[in-house]
């Protein structure tokens, strides 16, 4: 589909090898995408581009519903942070989406998922340089594709990456006094179409 790039070797994400041995079974929908936002303008600059800079949201497509995490500190302690949505519709501008391979789970199988890492991906627990929306599609990503190896682009949290080393905790919390990021989408659990 348009906007969407591969940005390893299909040997990388899963597909099927050369032999027809071990490749995942694919069915429509079992696709898994890495939906990239830019939340910052600068984000399309080609020199920030080229330097790998930017300010990026990502959220995984999987059975037509994106899967996104968020929060803030304060928020309710018992507040799960993830979000489901309909695809390439979080409050940012949509960059592209990179096909991560095939997950062997089925859309319920899928649902149950989210539902059960709920409580590792607590609202509160949300940090903008140590675990953000990025660390959480990583993740997800991870466990809906099992063993398969995964290719995860790493300009998307290289921002929070370089700079977790040189923003002290008092500094970031500071911050989030004085900035409040954007509301997520209400997230919809889907329990009426099991």
């Amino acid at each position: 589909p348009k906007g969407t790039t591969n940005r390893a070797p299909s040997s990388c994400l899963g597909h099927e090898s050369a032999d027809g041995k071990g490749a995942p079974k694919v069915q429509e929908g079992n696709r898994v995408l890495l939906n990239v936002y830019d939340l910052v303008l600068l984000s399309k600059n080609p020199t920030v581009d080229a330097l790998g800079i930017g300010i990026y949201h990502t959220g995984v497509e999987v059975y037509g519903v994106e899967y996104a995490f968020g929060g803030r500190e304060g928020c309710n302690a018992d507040l799960v942070g993830i979000a489901s949505m309909p695809p390439r519709s979080a409050r940012a501008k949509f960059r592209e989406a990179i096909f991560l391979g095939h997950t062997q789970l089925s859309a319920v199988e899928t649902r149950l998922l989210i539902k059960a890492i709920g409580p590792e991906w607590k609202a509160a627990s949300y940090h903008l340089l140590q675990r953000n929306c990025n660390h959480f599609s990583q993740a997800l990503a991870q466990r809906l594709l099992g063993d398969q190896p995964i290719w995860f682009p790493p300009w998307v949290n290289r921002l929070a990456d370089v700079g977790r080393p040189f923003v002290p905790d008092s500094l970031y919390h500071w911050a989030l006094r004085h900035v409040q990021p954007p509301p997520m989408p209400s997230d919809d659990d889907g329990d009426d179409e099991d």
